[in-house]
């Protein structure tokens, strides 16, 4: 399924959850930056994640002989980070664009799974979903991969719970408390929520982005696509910095989900949610929650380096 890819009747859900920011610059130093040999410069700036949740009713490529075989639903799940890029002009750095680094992604569709990392490197693996059907019903997420509790010579892996969020009981019945059917009001709501106004500054830079204006044209993912070295697995026999970015084609609506939410992470081997990512686990039974109706489009990528 190569992109550019329409995405209809799209329902994301968000949760954003407190994170150490110190955390998540070293998983962008060894994933984004370090690769690049100093031509890739992403900074971690907010001191939160997003737990996110898509249910899509339709994806399908654009590009004329694929399109022609059809599309299919899809679901995913995962972990996005956002950062900002920063290039230097003259002796000052600029942050120029604001990015999400999706270092988490879990996928119902084998087709979404293998397209995304051969093509653009989202790093996607195969696991169940639960996904409420609509906002009024927005109860209980789910994502439960294959894992391994332990690493051991003779522990075999297991399709386990890795992240479950629930609407706390008695919060409300999950109806929405505030909906919103234009555009600007959406994003300035959400930008409220999750970053407490409609600017973000960056530190050590001192620079105020418009998170409205940004979010406006559609997010834009970071990745790193490599493929595994056939003589040597430790190394890679391709690395490159790929982003790829969104276009949204018809906003239907959005709103805050009413009530609060828990969530509850797994603790393993194979997928060290909270330590990775400095998560605060006091923080896990206070979550708020907002979602985005939409149909959008995912551009073909842009490579920013290749390794040599």
């Amino acid at each position: 399924m190569p992109t550019p890819a329409t995405l209809r009747n799209v329902t994301t859900y968000f949760f954003p959850v407190k994170s150490d920011i110190r955390r998540q610059q070293a998983l962008c130093d060894k994933f984004l930056n370090a690769p690049s040999s100093g031509l890739a410069s992403y900074r971690a700036f907010f001191p939160q994640v997003f737990f996110i949740f898509n249910r899509t009713g339709s994806v399908s490529s654009r590009v004329p002989k694929a399109r022609d075989q059809g599309c299919f639903p899809y679901f995913e799940a995962g972990i996005w980070i956002p950062l900002v890029s920063v290039d230097r002009r003259g002796p000052f750095p600029v942050a120029d664009r604001l990015v999400l680094f999706p270092y988490y992604m879990f996928a119902t569709s084998s087709q979404a799974i293998v397209s995304g990392r051969d093509e653009q490197g989202w790093p996607k693996e195969l696991a169940e979903l639960t996904i409420p059907t609509n906002p009024s019903v927005a109860d209980l997420f789910q994502i439960r991969p294959t894992l391994f509790d332990r690493f051991g010579g003779d522990v075999l892996a297991q399709a386990e719970h890795l992240v479950q969020v629930i609407r706390i009981g008695g919060t409300s019945s999950g109806a929405i408390t505030q909906g919103f059917t234009e555009g600007k009001a959406a994003l300035e709501a959400l930008a409220d929520l999750v970053f407490g106004g409609p600017t973000v500054t960056v530190p050590g830079l001192g620079l105020a982005l418009s998170v409205v204006d940004l979010l406006r044209k559609g997010p834009t993912f970071a990745f790193l696509k490599q493929f595994r070295d056939v003589a040597d697995p430790r190394r890679a026999c391709y690395q490159a910095g790929i982003e790829a970015a969104t276009k949204v084609d018809r906003f239907r609506w959005a709103g805050l989900l009413g009530g609060r939410y828990t969530l509850d992470v797994k603790t393993t081997d194979s997928h060290p949610l909270v330590s990775e990512l400095g998560l605060d686990a006091r923080t896990f039974d206070a979550l708020r929650g907002f979602f985005v109706e939409m149909d959008f489009t995912l551009d073909s990528g842009v490579t920013r380096w290749q390794a040599s």
